[in-house]
């Protein structure tokens, strides 16, 4: 079984990009492995080079490490890209020299807490 997770993990491998992209080549050529990573190209390489249909996405949560939910790739995917939407967020909403406001920030850090942290 090939297999994903995501969410409340220690990330296993670091390196380049495209030394993350041949590691993800190694791996599609092996008919088991687990994978725990947040790196959303990483697992975006792993899902083109295996195909959807043939791995097991799965949701490690905060509140409870040892439970697992599986997940589709589209849920996956909103999950590793909303931190995003808070940068995009500040970028819009900035000119050059305007302070960064802190509560707005930190408001929608709880928002994405609140949104995955729950999720069980």
């Amino acid at each position: 079984m090939k297999s994903i997770i995501i969410g409340n993990v220690r990330e296993e491998f670091y390196d380049s990009p495209i030394r993350m992209f041949q590691m993800a080549i190694r791996l599609s050529k092996q008919n088991d492995f687990t994978v725990r990573s947040n790196n959303p190209q990483f697992i975006e390489a792993l899902e083109v080079l295996c195909s959807e249909e043939n791995i097991i996405i799965c949701f490690q949560t905060f509140h409870n490490p040892s439970k697992l939910i599986e997940i589709d790739f589209k849920r996956a995917y909103n999950y590793l890209g909303d931190v995003y939407d808070i940068i995009n967020s500040l970028r819009i909403g900035m000119q050059f020299d305007d302070e960064i406001d802190w509560d707005e920030l930190e408001s929608e850090i709880r928002t994405y807490q609140n949104r995955w942290g729950k999720f069980e």
